[in-house]
């Protein structure tokens, strides 16, 4: 079975061809930042119409619905 790392610990994690920079449940399990409120993922769906921009852990990212439900959470930038 193919892995891929997590982009912000580099912990290893299921390969997601859909989603290859997608942030590991282990990261987010203190939740995202949206306009400097912390969030629960489970919550998000109440920011979100479509995509939210959010940081993990410093780094700039994007939350979109998945495609076959739940939240996704991907990199789009190293933090500054």
């Amino acid at each position: 079975m193919d892995k891929q790392k997590c982009p912000i610990c580099e912990r290893e994690q299921e390969y997601s061809q859909r989603y290859p920079i997608y942030i590991c449940q282990d990261c987010l399990k203190d939740g995202v930042k949206v306009d400097g409120n912390v969030v629960r993922v489970a919550d998000l769906n109440v920011y979100m119409k479509g995509r939210v921009a959010c940081t993990v852990k410093g780094f700039n990212c994007m939350a979109q619905e998945a495609y076959f439900g739940g939240t996704v959470v991907n990199l789009i930038a190293e933090p500054e």
